[in-house]
């Protein structure tokens, strides 16, 4: 049985500080990518992107709860001990974790928020391989092209994934059909590169060339 340890090379008010600033970044922009800044981390799991408690840490507090699906169950109980939150059922859980490369049934079963309290809604963190914002060659047959439209996006925008099922885009459109009821996203990849769809955004999957 591995035994979890607390991180202690977080800063609480400069590393938290600068991430926060990047994501607060990333939802005013939607499908903008931003890169944040690796900390060298002592004791994460293995197979589990080192930048996901950067964003857990920053985002989470004992005030909230966490869930996820799709992976090992070690790296929730990892993110438990190092955020001080508690872990829930996906249906209840505040802040989740995916692994966007193979769709977890469970994602259709997230909390919404309801009409008077839409805030409420989940937010999710999906792990993908890469995020790109550039028009080059296609070289990878998992490659995904979304294009979006909504508030902080100008005209459209598009943004190119690889590692993201796209279940995970068409049932996120499906929860927030009663928008401002759904449910927020923010994709990280195996760099560290962040990009934001909030569920006012929206989403739709379109040839890799455009």
């Amino acid at each position: 049985m591995t035994i979890q340890l607390k991180e202690k090379q977080f800063d609480e008010v400069f590393d938290s500080q600068a991430i926060f600033r990047n994501l607060i970044d990333a939802v005013a922009r939607p499908g903008r990518i931003y890169t944040l800044d690796k900390i060298a981390f002592e004791h994460t799991p293995v197979d589990l992107n080192p930048f996901v408690l950067s964003v857990f840490r920053t985002l989470c507090d004992n005030n909230v709860l966490i869930g996820g699906a799709g992976f090992n169950e070690g790296w929730l109980e990892y993110l438990r001990i190092n955020t001080a939150t508690l872990l829930a059922a996906i249906d209840e859980a505040d802040y989740l974790l995916f692994d966007g490369t193979l769709f977890a049934e469970d994602f259709s079963r997230l909390n919404v928020g309801d009409l008077e309290f839409p805030e409420v809604g989940a937010t999710v963190v999906l792990l993908v391989k890469t995020l790109s914002d550039e028009n080059g060659e296609r070289s990878d047959s998992e490659l995904l092209t979304l294009k979006m439209k909504g508030p902080g996006i100008k005209n459209e925008t598009f943004l190119r994934i690889t590692g993201l099922d796209i279940k995970y885009i068409e049932t996120s459109n499906h929860l927030k059909e009663f928008y401002p009821m759904g449910v927020d996203l923010i994709l990280l990849d195996t760099s560290g590169k962040i990009a934001a769809i909030p569920r006012s955004i929206k989403v739709e999957v379109v040839p890799w060339d455009m």
